[in-house]
């Protein structure tokens, strides 16, 4: 309550009480002594005091009653200037107000873009495909959650980890799920500002999928590295160019054989996707083996004939051909014994590789370069070996002597 409003209401309550306690008894007084002084003169002296004294009172009454009179118009006149100054502040709270309603429409305004721009976000979410939540910044600052920070982003905010739990059995069936993983993050990050984030995986299934990759790049060139330095170091070995040409084209042709029985078998009999080590592994260990059972037959042959005649290219078979078919039998049977791993990766390969040791072993090496070196004769050692354009001339008849022999043997008309 107003200090001003309580001071004039004490004000009255005084007059009040002065007129109920003392004026108000003393009339009462007066009229009883009044009473008594017509009852009889007996009682006049008493009832002419008690009037005295309740004339006494009444003044008293009067006097507090006055001063209330003059409380009260000094607080009235301080109610009158707190009303003035009231008055003066409701105007004020008017223009506050006004101001407070300009505000408010401004802050109407902002909200109604803030929800706009939220809206817009949301519909970019959905179209990404995404669900997003927002995490205040105070947020980073927790020590709890500054550990899960550090893990899945990097220190410059630029990197983010996302694990993906659950790999599916099968090396075919895990690379598929990573490729579904991949595009499912290029689409949620499509059409935002993320569009162009580089997404790179890891894990057993990313990692076989990159070295298959780069093995399938490596490929065409190790083949040419390594065909190469063979070539090279027959050349050099055998002082030839023709040797060295049919003897990797040999090498090369047992390697296609093998890899395309062991396609046959496992891809086309048994169902599985032959592994992508299978035609690396295969081809460095069969060019390998091939070409130094290669040099042992050719040298041998060319110390037992050097102008290449038959009799002296049996003679180079039968002498280093227990010594090659059991290096062979032996090199295929250790790779049988991967044939029984459980690994169907180890299992191809062993059998790739076995598979092509026996047809080096009983096919190109016995057969195969044995004939070759015989057609070809003295020019197996070109251009060492002397007047090769005569032997140009005699190859023909060379190669229809061959074809009656090879039909004797098989039992057909000369």
């Amino acid at each position: 309550m107003d200090p001003v409003c309580r001071e004039a209401r004490d004000g009255l309550e005084q007059i009040y009480v002065g007129q109920r306690d003392q004026l108000l008894p003393g009339l009462q007084t007066a009229g009883d002594g009044a009473s008594r002084l017509a009852e009889g003169a007996t009682e006049l002296r008493g009832g002419l005091a008690r009037l005295d004294g309740g004339i006494g009172q009444l003044e008293a009454g009067i006097g507090q009653a006055s001063t209330g009179a003059q409380q009260f118009a000094a607080r009235l006149d301080e109610l009158v200037s707190g009303a003035e100054a009231l008055s003066g502040g409701a105007g004020q709270l008017a223009g506050g107000v006004d101001a407070l309603t300009g505000a408010t429409q401004e802050l109407e305004s902002g909200l109604g873009q803030a929800a706009d721009a939220l809206t817009q976000t949301s519909q970019q979410a959905t179209t990404a495909g995404v669900s997003a939540f927002y995490l205040p910044p105070a947020a980073f600052q927790d020590a709890s959650f500054a550990l899960a920070r550090d893990f899945y982003l990097s220190p410059d905010g630029r990197t983010a980890r996302l694990l993906v739990y659950g790999e599916p059995a099968g090396e075919a069936a895990a690379e598929a799920r990573l490729d579904a993983a991949q595009a499912a993050a290029r689409n949620a990050l499509h059409g935002t500002p993320l569009a162009t984030t580089q997404i790179l995986a890891t894990g057993p299934a990313a990692a076989t999928r990159d070295l298959r990759e780069l093995s399938a790049g490596d490929l065409a060139l190790m083949l040419v590295s390594v065909l190469s330095v063979v070539f090279l170091t027959l050349v050099l070995l055998l002082r030839s160019l023709v040797a060295p040409v049919y003897l990797l084209a040999t090498v090369l042709l047992n390697y296609v054989a093998a890899l395309g029985l062991t396609v046959a078998v496992w891809q086309g009999l048994l169902g599985q996707t032959v592994d992508w080590t299978v035609p690396v592994l295969s081809f460095v260990l069969l060019v390998a083996v091939g070409v130094d059972y290669n040099i042992l037959l050719v040298s041998r042959i060319r110390e037992e004939a050097p102008s290449a005649d038959r009799a002296g290219i049996a003679r180079a078979v039968a002498s280093t051909g227990g010594v090659i078919t059991a290096a062979g039998v032996i090199f295929a049977g250790s790779f049988v014994a991967m044939l029984f791993t459980g690994i169907d990766a180890l299992a191809q390969n062993g059998f790739a590789i076995a598979a092509g040791l026996l047809l080096d072993t009983f096919l190109v090496r016995t057969l195969l370069v044995p004939a070759l070196a015989a057609l070809l004769g003295r020019y197996n050692w070109w251009p060492s070996g002397t007047d090769p354009w005569r032997r140009i001339s005699e190859l023909p008849g060379r190669v229809a002597a061959l074809r009656r022999q090879v039909a004797v043997v098989l039992g057909g008309p000369s």
